[in-house]
């Protein structure tokens, strides 16, 4: 077995990839409340307010996946007694999914 099919079957891999695919979705809320704040406040917030509302909605950015990361590994293990179904067809490429995100 070579390091690299080592690597890609520890379990925090798969855990990653499921960040990762969560994060479309988050990124996506984040910026549409952004998006939506800015519209409704934009007219009345000074330039110094615009930048706050920006900045906190990078900060959601980047707390977002590693909350969603130690999330998925707190319900990996309230189930560990119990028989999981396996998931979508495409799970096992996720790791590749976090190869391809860690090389980019």
């Amino acid at each position: 077995m070579s390091a690299l099919e080592l690597v890609l079957r520890q379990p925090w891999m798969a855990r990653l990839g499921w960040t990762l695919v969560h994060f479309l979705w988050q990124g996506t809320a984040i910026a549409a409340a952004y998006a939506a704040a800015r519209a409704i406040g934009g007219r009345f917030l000074s330039a110094r307010g615009r930048y706050a509302l920006a900045c906190a909605a990078m900060a959601a950015m980047a707390v977002a996946p590693p909350i969603t990361f130690l999330a998925a590994r707190v319900a990996v293990a309230a189930h560990a007694g119990w028989q999981i179904t396996p998931g979508p067809a495409w799970e096992p490429a996720l790791p590749w999914l976090v190869l391809v995100w860690v090389w980019g």
